[in-house]
């Protein structure tokens, strides 16, 4: 009976030990993640909208700015994180409430939101988000002439003014066009590849080479990639002024006129490099494209059908197809001869 009763307890003990071996490493691994991330998950459990941020009226009168101002924190002795355009932008210390973001493009949409964190940098709040305009107080617009005849053309740009996997391109077309009725010497400078750093490094030898009083810009389906090795994360900021210098590079002026073209529709972000928010971030340059146009009084152009037309697209959803090049090349032709 004592022999049967000891091995009962023997056996009980043998799974008792048995189960603290098994769970003991999940116990082990437990303490580990919460150790090294417990802070950054209780980070996200912030209070939102704690804190009221909106606009100063009064000074947003100053040329291409936007003023706001914020209210106090539940908790003093606090940093003030400001994200502009989702992206962190700058810090201030306790005790400043009030900033004036200068030298924006005109007729282009900002957001603005407030962290507040603690000398742990933990973020304690968070403000509403923000969506402001900057106004289009152009005092010097500059002026399109006529032009009886284009003598050069340069096109700049991508793959897409390359014309990767186009029988036909909206490059070709036009400068057959232009060849047929002025006798147009045309440059094809798209790269496949190429974001606005890569245009910025090679701009300015070839305006100088080529000389052209015609010049078509589009570029920044590159810049829309995130993270990958030959195209790292290029911001909203880093773009706006990435397009101001390639602008200021090609100089616009009555003898020179530049159209610059919106961002065409893309639809299989599946391409290496693109991510569930490119089509965002698409939407979004295209605003600043359109800004920037704006604010230099160059015309702009829209391509508003584009990804409502059947096919305008290859199979990969990235490059125009030969229906895609052809509407582009339309609506290139529809402004030129508003100028011509």
């Amino acid at each position: 009976m004592n022999t049967k009763t000891s091995n009962k307890k023997n056996t009980i003990w043998f799974f008792k030990l048995l189960g603290i071996v098994v769970t003991l490493p999940f116990v082990i691994a437990y303490i580990i993640i919460y150790s090294q991330y417990g802070q950054l998950f209780s980070k996200e459990i912030v209070q939102t909208h704690s804190i009221l941020l909106t606009y100063s009226p009064q000074n947003n009168q100053i040329e291409n700015s936007i003023s706001i101002i914020w209210g106090q924190p539940s908790t003093p002795n606090v940093n003030y994180i400001l994200m502009r355009d989702g992206e962190y932008f700058t810090k201030f210390n306790y005790g400043n409430n009030s900033y004036i973001d200068t030298n924006l493009i005109p007729n282009a949409n900002y957001t603005y939101q407030i962290y507040v964190e603690n000398s742990s940098n933990t973020i304690l709040e968070k403000s509403n988000i923000l969506n402001l305009t900057t106004q289009n107080s152009l005092t010097n617009p500059l002026v399109i002439t006529s032009h009886s005849v284009y003598k050069t053309y340069s096109a700049f740009g991508d793959s897409i003014t390359q014309g990767y996997e186009a029988p036909i391109s909206y490059f070709d077309r036009i400068s057959q066009y232009l060849k047929n009725t002025e006798g147009t010497i045309s440059y094809n400078e798209g790269i496949g590849g190429n974001t606005t750093y890569d245009l910025l490094n090679r701009i300015n030898g070839e305006i100088q080479q080529e000389n052209p009083d015609l010049v078509t810009l589009m570029i920044g389906a590159n810049d829309i990639r995130m993270g990958t090795v030959n195209n790292p994360t290029i911001t909203s900021l880093d773009y706006k002024n990435n397009l101001l210098k390639i602008l200021s590079d090609i100089d616009p002026s009555p003898q020179r006129t530049v159209f610059i073209f919106e961002l065409s529709n893309i639809t299989d972000w599946n391409t290496p490099g693109f991510t569930a928010g490119s089509n965002a971030r698409l939407q979004e340059f295209n605003k600043i494209i359109q800004g920037v146009a704006n604010s230099m009084g160059i015309p702009y152009i829209s391509l508003p059908k584009f990804s409502q037309i059947p096919g305008s697209l290859t199979s990969e959803g990235l490059h125009p197809s030969d229906i895609g090049d052809n509407y582009i090349y339309e609506q290139l032709k529809s402004e030129l001869l508003q100028y011509n």
